[in-house]
């Protein structure tokens, strides 16, 4: 180690199946490339020291006067696995960043910051750069954020059942776009009527535009993605919410694969969300814990928030995005993903104009999210987050998972597949009155009858209260049958 900077160890997380020795590497030099000449996890270093410096009030100044010892939370088996994965995926030198984090669920313990790039400060040489990308807003993360909305809607009672049928494209009926209404088009085709589960591992936009209308405002989603750890966020929630973004579950919003990669962290440990961390212990020149203003230890600690959101949604969740990665389920987008064997949850996510493309992935026992974009323009980044980022993920955690036992995600929870609320069905109207009873009791809705005069013949369905695709909780729908009081036959004609 270079004079006046700390050692730095490499921890093994709880999570490992058998504990291993400490594992210690050195980032020296002088500032401000101190990590440049790290043998592992140049940018986790990078990142390290923000953090020391933000959290723990460990300034540059206070680094350089020696005698620290920082034990950091880098697994650096997940770290080469994933350095391999982006640097096969994408050369140093290709001008998109090619960006894989790992966190463990439960805890926030960082595993892993892999770029496809060198920790350096020469601008002449594109492979390098000093800027904190896994952790830095760049781009949107696309359909990514499609996760928070299904979170709210479950918070608002709507269940894995909830179907809606939509026109391509779609018109907002409540968000706008400047002057006109907001409307969105699907990526390729996809059936009119969609339930939660299959709109949300499909990825229909016309879908999550009709979900967003029926829950009324974009604040429960904001708030719902602010809870599950989505910091990167926070500069711009209020903003969002005031303006009732419809482009909200489309993850227009620059966002730090960090912050994103821990939201969904958040599903993996049923709920909790918890804050990253990425120091177990800092040591003074006496090998004695260093400690704060209060003096409690610095870091070691996770801090995090129990049922964030309910774990029956996490659970349930987590059930319906396994359909996105696993073989077997027509229309997925994130099967590039699927390590053979485990169990496996995940969404992609492709930025408007296709200026990012982001897969997150997960088990109940590692989060990781990869995202590709140029940080330096806008671009074509070239496929969507089946492919290049999805391929990454899988790349960087076969080697993982290959010997671990598969760790199973809970069952969905029963509340969750069948919602309290639900969309009235359509298909009564100028229909039989038994025909629409039974299609009302079979989503759930007590069919109560009452005849009206109409000029429609009798027998016949002329309207339902509430009103079709309109949301109710499951009780009683009113029918309005006619009574061919007011009904003429046409002539014939002689």
């Amino acid at each position: 180690c270079s004079p006046g900077w700390p050692t730095v160890g490499l921890a093994r997380p709880a999570a490992a199946a058998a504990p291993a020795p400490n594992r210690w590497a050195s980032y020296g030099g002088t500032p401000p490339n101190g990590c440049a000449d790290a043998r592992i996890g140049d940018f986790f270093c990078g990142h390290l020291l923000g953090v020391l410096a933000d959290r723990h009030g460990l300034t540059r100044e206070r680094l350089q006067a020696g005698g620290l010892t920082v034990r950091t939370t880098l697994d650096p088996a997940v770290q080469q696995a994933g350095d391999a994965a982006v640097r096969q995926a994408l050369a140093t030198d290709d001008p998109r960043a090619g960006i894989f984090v790992a966190v463990q669920p439960g805890t926030g313990r960082v595993l892993a910051m892999a770029v496809n790039r060198e920790f350096g400060l020469d601008e002449s040489d594109p492979a390098q750069t000093t800027v904190d990308l896994p952790a830095a807003r760049g781009q949107g993360t696309g359909s990514t954020y499609k996760v928070f909305t299904a979170v709210a809607a479950m918070e608002a009672g709507y269940g894995l059942d909830l179907e809606l049928r939509t026109s391509d494209p779609y018109v907002s009926g409540v968000y706008r776009n400047g002057d006109g209404p907001y409307e969105v088009r699907n990526a390729g085709r996809y059936p009119s009527r969609l339930d939660l589960e299959e709109a949300l591992y499909r990825s229909s936009n016309t879908y999550f535009l009709a979900l967003e209308d029926l829950l009324g405002s974009i604040e429960a989603p904001v708030r719902a993605a602010q809870r599950m750890g989505l910091r990167s966020l926070d500069p711009v929630a209020d903003q969002v919410v005031a303006e009732n973004r419809g482009s909200f579950t489309f993850g227009a919003e620059a966002t730090s694969p960090l912050s994103l990669t821990n939201a969904y962290a958040t599903l993996a440990a049923g709920g909790t969300a918890c804050r990253p961390l990425l120091v177990e212990e800092v040591l003074d020149r006496t090998g004695q814990p260093l400690t704060g203003p209060e003096g409690q230890p610095l870091g070691g600690q996770p801090e995090c928030t129990p049922e964030a959101i309910a774990p029956g949604i996490a659970a349930t969740i987590s059930q319906a995005l396994r359909k996105d990665v696993e073989p077997g389920y027509a229309g997925q987008t994130g099967r590039r993903a699927y390590v053979p064997g485990h169990e496996i949850a995940g969404k992609t996510g492709t930025s408007q104009d296709n200026y990012s493309a982001t897969f997150v992935g997960y088990t109940p026992e590692f989060a990781g999210g990869v995202m590709v974009y140029d940080p330096k323009a806008n671009r074509d980044v070239g496929g969507f987050g089946g492919g290049i980022p999805a391929t990454i993920w899988r790349d960087a955690m076969t080697p993982v998972l290959s010997d671990r036992p598969v760790a199973p995600f809970p069952p969905a929870a029963p509340e969750y597949l069948r919602g309290a609320r639900a969309a009235v069905p359509g298909g009564c109207v100028t229909n039989g009155a038994s025909a629409c009873q039974s299609l009302l009791a079979e989503a759930g809705y007590e069919p109560v009858r009452r005849v009206v005069d109409a000029a429609v013949p009798a027998g016949r369905v002329v309207g339902v209260r509430p009103g079709a695709d309109t949301a109710a909780a499951r009780a009683q729908v009113v029918v309005l049958v006619s009574q061919g009081s007011r009904y003429s036959p046409p002539r014939r004609r002689r």
